[in-house]
């Protein structure tokens, strides 16, 4: 472990060639997720073979799936200890961000 600068740097080589392939959100309704995204980013909703939908054709580079889970708990923000805890945020890169806000809270 390299530490440059009071920053943490760890390296190791890709031996297996993976890539992302998949992020998946598991959530209590996949389609209205689904087709949130889709209208967010640009794309279009399709069944997935796994039993969720997926967001495709946006060119991101990895595709955004969403699965039920009958058994999913709402994350709460900013946590409180023995609460289920966000895992994982989507930082979403935009020209203009009062636009972009405007627009996602409209859908």
């Amino acid at each position: 472990m390299n530490k440059k600068e009071g920053k943490m740097s760890k390296s190791y080589p890709n031996r297996l060639d993976a890539k992302p392939h998949v992020l998946v959100f598991v959530c209590p309704d996949p389609v209205q997720l689904a087709d949130f995204y889709a209208q967010l980013l640009g794309g279009a909703v399709e069944e997935d073979p796994y039993g969720g939908v997926s967001v495709s054709g946006r060119g991101l580079g990895v595709d955004i799936a969403f699965q039920k889970d009958e058994c999913y708990e709402r994350p709460v923000f900013l946590g409180v200890p023995g609460d289920q805890q966000p895992m994982l945020h989507l930082d979403i890169a935009v020209k203009n961000r009062a636009e972009a806000t405007d627009f996602a809270l409209s859908l």
